[in-house]
């Protein structure tokens, strides 16, 4: 039985490790469906993950703007040089992930 815990546990911080990386370039939607479907997941169920999960959903729907997509805007318009570093890294790091069409 743990070990299908240890897989939920998993499966949940993919999930969100993909919401941040939405997140992080902008993808505010994507970022707030996968956080509702994460909740609709995790029901009412005391869950580590939920507070956090509740926490991020949260202040997505605030617009608060202390995602890595705000700060490496800032930086584009600072220093163009390490704002391409940046997004260069990004893309790579949206690869990796799978996530080909958004890189």
């Amino acid at each position: 039985m743990s070990e299908l815990s240890a897989t939920l546990d998993n499966s949940l911080q993919e999930k969100l490790a993909e919401a941040d990386i939405y997140c992080s370039q902008g993808l505010n939607n994507e970022a707030q469906i996968i956080f509702t479907e994460l909740l609709d997941l995790l029901g009412d169920r005391d869950h580590p993950i939920r507070a956090d999960v509740e926490s991020r959903f949260k202040s997505l729907q605030r617009g608060d703007r202390g995602t890595a997509s705000h700060k490496e805007t800032d930086s584009i318009s600072e220093d163009p040089e390490h704002g391409f570093e940046k997004q260069l890294n990004s893309c790579i790091g949206l690869m990796e992930a799978g996530f080909y069409a958004e890189a």
